[in-house]
């Protein structure tokens, strides 16, 4: 935990704590174990973000916050096997220069003419409870971890002295609160375009996020226009909204037109040429300028869920003949809830 860390409504301070470490320790452990720990509230900070306005921090108490890093290891390790590439928010081992990166491979190495861009407003104070809990209980059995998210969910945040009880959003500050976001997202948005709406568009789509900002690339126009009508009432299911501005294009930019080179967002003039690594036969070129047939946009829609599920099954279905170094009954039980009713619920099928 950081030492420097501030202090939440209980006033104790991180050195205040590791004066008497062992003991605060085994008396945590002996609540958990008889289901008597009660989180408090956390206590609300606002901070500017630099336009004008500000952003609401919760700050947990050192206690709290101590078990909130242990349960946030435990859910990091069982999600980080299901989180998609897409996604580089609050993992471990990737940052946000990763995230432009893959932006920058998709424009320069793939068929992207257009790019959406958005971020959800207000999205840690909008985060339904109900869902989030269906979420986690998808991949996680254990009723202690469920309790204790679900008490995190509804312990409030005091201000000024006076506590208040949330019924939706999650703190931000506590080492727990980003896990939690990056799961909900992981269904309302990462999975759902993977699985579903990639099966809807006539080109090339791709999707790169960090945390609650996200940019959607796409060759033809019209998949762009039709993310933009399908992802208001998509958010609107989950209580989150995308932000929009008194443009309705705004989000919408185009990165390459027809032309074939490719227009920078700085000046909206410059053009670059065309990456020449791509260009190495006439063949290629015109393959890849030409329309995609419609087997190639079916093969496109195959994506690494379903393959590896596949894969998975055959290998236990294979017993003492599988490939050496593979453990398939290892990577089922994390593969199978994937086609559980969640998906039906969560509109993924």
């Amino acid at each position: 935990m950081n030492r420097k860390g501030a202090s939440g409504v209980d006033g104790e301070t991180t050195k205040e704590f590791e004066s008497d470490l062992e003991t605060r320790v085994e008396q945590l452990c002996a609540r958990l174990k008889a289901r008597q720990y009660r989180p408090p509230p956390v206590r609300r900070v606002e901070i500017p973000k630099g336009n004008g306005k500000t952003r609401p921090l919760g700050i947990p108490t050192v206690e709290d916050r101590l078990l909130q890093r242990a349960v946030a290891r435990i859910l990091s390790a069982i999600y980080e096997q299901d989180f998609l590439e897409c996604s580089y928010g609050f993992r471990v081992g990737r940052n946000p220069h990763q995230a432009l990166q893959a932006l920058r491979s998709h424009f320069v190495a793939g068929k992207v003419r257009h790019m959406y861009e958005t971020d959800i407003c207000g999205y840690f104070n909008h985060i339904n409870h109900a869902w989030l809990r269906k979420m986690v209980a998808h991949r996680v059995a254990d009723p202690v971890i469920l309790s204790l998210v679900g008490k995190w969910l509804r312990a409030g945040v005091m201000q000024d002295g006076v506590v208040v009880r949330v019924h939706e959003g999650s703190p931000q500050g506590g080492p727990v609160s980003p896990v939690l976001a990056n799961i909900y997202l992981h269904y309302v948005l990462d999975l759902w375009f993977e699985k579903k709406f990639k099966t809807w568009c006539q080109g090339e789509a791709y999707l790169v996020r960090f945390a609650d900002d996200f940019a959607a690339c796409f060759q033809y126009k019209r998949d762009a226009e039709r993310l933009d009508r399908i992802l208001k009432h998509r958010m609107k299911k989950f209580g989150l909204g995308a932000r929009a501005g008194e443009d309705p294009h705004a989000p919408l930019r185009a990165i390459r037109p027809r032309g074939g080179r490719q227009v920078r967002r700085e000046t909206g003039d410059v053009r670059i040429p065309r990456f020449q690594a791509r260009v190495r036969h006439g063949q290629e070129r015109q393959d890849r300028d030409r329309p995609p047939s419609e087997h190639e946009e079916l093969q496109e829609v195959s994506r690494s869920h379903t393959r590896v599920a596949q894969e998975a099954h055959a290998l236990e279905a294979a017993g003492p003949a599988a490939p050496p170094g593979v453990d398939a009954p290892r990577l089922l039980p994390v593969l199978r809830p994937q086609s559980l009713q969640v998906e039906t619920l969560l509109d993924l099928r």
